[in-house]
């Protein structure tokens, strides 16, 4: 099992009834159907979490920095072998 799983799993059993049946509610809703709107409308309503007022907003678009000489990661990879 890999860490965060195991990390999940320690966290679950912490939880009391009434908090492991949201979980597992909000689980459920996860895998059968992907309906954002119906499930951050439930998130709003607690605490734990924190809905943004207009929804989920797509990312603007970022063109990466081009910098001089080698990237980081072939350099990086050259080192190891």
């Amino acid at each position: 099992m890999n860490a965060l799983k195991k990390s999940l799993h320690n966290t679950i059993d912490r939880l009391s009834e009434s908090e492991a049946q949201l979980v597992l509610n909000y689980t459920k809703q996860l895998r059968d159907t992907i309906d954002t709107a119906t499930l951050l409308k439930e998130l709003s309503h607690d605490p734990a979490f924190t809905v943004p007022a207009r929804g989920l907003r797509a990312c603007k678009h970022v063109n990466p920095v081009r910098g001089k000489g080698a990237p980081a990661s072939r350099l990086l990879t050259q080192d190891r072998q």
